[in-house]
């Protein structure tokens, strides 16, 4: 959606495009801190971007057990 990825192979891959992350899970965040910034030239998109990020991200009060960082290993054979 930011441009740093292709859709198809036609599309240009905008290399100062993405999203750069400020926090990680189990952070401790306050209503306010930024949790990450998103990157791109289009700025319609970017508010497109940023709203389904809001929706990423769960609150609570009762402090998180951060997960793994790795969910799963692939390797070719």
């Amino acid at each position: 959606m930011l441009g740093a990825g292709r859709s198809k192979k036609e599309d240009v891959a905008l290399p100062g495009a993405g999203i750069t992350l400020l926090r990680v899970q189990g952070d401790e965040v306050w209503p306010g801190d930024k949790v990450c910034l998103l990157h791109g030239e289009d700025d319609a998109k970017v508010a497109e971007a940023a709203l389904l990020l809001q929706s990423a991200y769960q609150t609570s009060e009762i402090p998180a057990i951060p997960g793994a960082r790795v969910l799963q290993e692939i390797t070719q054979e």
